[in-house]
């Protein structure tokens, strides 16, 4: 007889119910929880806790297996020693077999998945999935470490469940036993024996304790090891004998170059001493000589010499009013460009971008889209040219980087190598050794801005030492944390010596001894002229204008005119005046020699200070667009952590 084959519909219908009936099947549903979890421990004379948890675990589902995660405070040591299983529940008759090490894809195997996660493989992929499946498994292990000592009460804090789970725990118990050395400071007496039920998921059961000791001497494994003082102290004195030794290396080199001597006193300088050793070089480059710098300083002096020269022309505008007013300088360039020398020519080619005249507010909406650095454009040429004087273009090697290098990078292995070898003790001291780089930087910024100084060594010498007082303080810190090893302290003060000695090679000078000395020379003019600007009648010229704006004295010259200049004179355009390359301005008017507020080109007295300030304004160029979870009872136990499947 042929069996009669349903029409579509009887088919349709038949694959509803049998899937409706598929997807109903308990086993098919993922469900982990405990029917018990019954923990055992005792803390023995010597501080360690033995800690026995029998876990009645039901499965369902398609679990591979059980994890345990467990989480340790710094300095505290877990040591596993053993896993076992019996079927039919943690309370069922029979023998525990014990679990062996080895890959998880066999069955009955456990394995760290991390330092903190115990997995054991329960079910192979092949097999039927659990269906309410209940498994006993025994975790054994010690911990050491701990308890918490101030004057001689030592608490017990610890978590002897686990929060982070899939599911509940239905009844737990727990019995706490204490070796005869310790004493509860209460009125109860061991074995402690406690019991919830049931514990949630996110629960955790935490006992906490205050003991005291009546062994002899101190419990060895009771509180988180840290380094004995005869090894810290000699590493961390190595430490700082290190960097006394680098910073003397440092001064000792510096002090051979005549650098860090104190500069003549000011009442050695006069007229005939300026002349010769300022006027002898353009105003441009004696600014950028005495600081190392090219900034707006530089391109106005340069634009104020070009004016004295008569190859531009100026005026001064003021646009607005009240508080929105603005000086806008107008230029106006007077001779061809090929006329023009190798620093003179990038200036104006970038001054002047449509035609020989140019003003602020043509150059703002010239550059707006790209910016304008007026500074940028002469600072190579000016740098070449002041690479061709003999005085200054003296250099020295900087000191190898080799050594820094070769002692940041062992001290890092060593670091890495002593964190690794002390796992599963953990030192967290360990991760503080990232701050060494904060004061280092503040240190290497503050070493590299002092390089090109020739004096005004003491402030930056106070930062430095305390940039590097602080990190010695922080290798100090990580010394006496718990579970920091001896080779991961060494690998530290080797990776802060390192840093000490690039600071002190970022401090030393890349100029000669002559350098140096020139350099001195222009600051101690720029000293003198300072001075004479704080004179009603001082002892300069107004031709002088130039190397005064170099040396940044632009603000000076201001403050001098409101004390002592008396009425401003009206601003002028274009004046003659030539430069005569051997130390002095030809040309030019000004008041009859002296000095008037500079005079000449510039109109004198508040004239000269307006247009410097408009000057200046130009000079500092057009800025490009846009640059302008935790566990409930936890707290902070230790013990505690997760279990679970996977």
């Amino acid at each position: 007889m042929i069996p009669k084959i349903p029409g579509p519909r009887g088919r349709a219908g038949a694959l509803a119910v049998l899937s409706a009936l598929l997807l109903s099947h308990p086993a098919l549903a993922r469900d982990l929880h405990w029917r018990e979890l019954a923990v055992s421990a005792r803390l023995e004379s010597d501080g360690t806790l033995l800690v026995s948890e029998r876990h009645a675990m039901v499965f369902s589902g398609d679990w591979n297996g059980g994890e345990r995660k467990f989480r340790s405070r710094a300095g505290q040591r877990l040591e596993l020693a053993g896993l076992y299983r019996r079927d039919g529940g943690a309370g069922a008759g029979g023998e525990w077999r014990p679990l062996a090490s080895g890959s998880l894809d066999d069955l009955d195997r456990w394995k760290w998945a991390d330092w903190e996660t115990l997995r054991w493989r329960s079910r192979l992929p092949g097999d039927p999935e659990f269906d309410r499946t209940e498994i006993g498994y025994r975790i054994d292990y010690t911990l050491r470490g701990i308890l918490a000592e101030s004057n001689g009460v030592y608490v017990l804090d610890h978590d002897f469940a686990f929060s982070d789970r899939e599911g509940e725990i239905e009844r737990f118990t727990l019995e706490l036993d204490l070796a005869p050395e310790w004493r509860l400071a209460g009125r109860e007496a061991p074995p402690l024996r406690f019991e919830a039920a049931p514990l949630g998921v996110g629960e955790s059961f935490v006992v906490r304790r205050e003991l005291s000791y009546a062994g002899v001497g101190a419990p060895a494994h009771a509180t988180p090891r840290v380094l004995a003082r005869g090894v810290r102290q000699p590493l961390l004195l190595l430490a700082l004998a290190g960097n006394l030794a680098l910073f003397v290396w440092a001064i000792w080199r510096e002090r051979a170059l005549g650098r860090l001597r104190g500069l003549p006193p000011v009442d050695s300088v006069d007229r005939g001493w300026i002349e010769r050793t300022v006027l002898a070089l353009p105003p441009e480059q004696v600014g950028a000589a005495w600081d190392r710098a090219v900034g707006p300083a530089e391109v106005t002096a340069m634009l104020a010499r070009l004016q004295q020269e008569g190859k531009i022309s100026s005026r001064v505008e003021e646009r607005g009013a009240w508080i929105f007013r603005k000086k806008e300088l107008h230029l106006q360039l007077l001779v061809p460009r090929h006329a023009l020398s190798e620093v003179e020519r990038p200036l104006v080619d970038g001054l002047f971008p449509r035609g020989d005249a140019t003003d602020t507010a043509s150059l703002r909406e010239h550059y707006r889209s790209t910016g304008f650095d007026p500074a940028g454009k002469i600072k190579v040429p000016l740098e070449r040219l002041l690479g061709r004087r003999t005085e200054l273009a003296g250099k020295r090697p900087p000191p190898p980087r080799l050594p820094s290098a070769g002692l940041i990078g062992v001290g890092l292995a060593l670091v890495a190598g002593g964190f690794l070898l002390s796992l599963p003790g953990i030192s967290t001291g360990v991760f503080f050794l990232a701050a060494l780089f904060i004061p280092w930087a503040v240190a290497f910024g503050t070493a590299v801005a002092q390089r090109d100084r020739v004096t005004g060594f003491a402030g930056p010498a106070v930062t430095i030492a305390i940039a590097q007082a602080a990190a010695l303080g922080l290798v100090a810190f990580v010394a006496s944390r718990p579970e920091m090893s001896w080779l991961s302290l060494a690998g530290a003060v080797l990776v802060q010596l390192g840093l000490a000695r690039t600071v002190a090679t970022a401090l030393q000078t890349r100029e000669s001894a002559e350098a140096i000395a020139r350099r001195r020379e222009l600051l101690l003019a720029r000293r003198w002229l300072d001075r004479e600007l704080r004179t009603p009648a001082p002892r300069l010229e107004d031709e002088w204008l130039p190397y005064l704006i170099a040396f940044g004295l632009a603000p000076r010259m201001d403050t001098w005119f409101r004390k002592f200049g008396g009425a401003a004179g009206s601003a002028a355009t274009a004046g003659g005046g030539s430069w005569s390359g051997g130390g002095a301005f030809a040309g030019g008017s000004s008041s009859g020699g002296g000095w008037t507020g500079g005079g000449g080109s510039f109109g004198g007295a508040g004239a000269t200070a307006t247009w410097a300030a408009a000057a200046g304004g130009l000079a500092a160029g057009v800025s490009q667009p846009g640059s302008s979870g935790g566990s409930s009872g936890g707290g902070g136990s230790s013990g505690g952590g997760g279990g679970g499947g996977w």
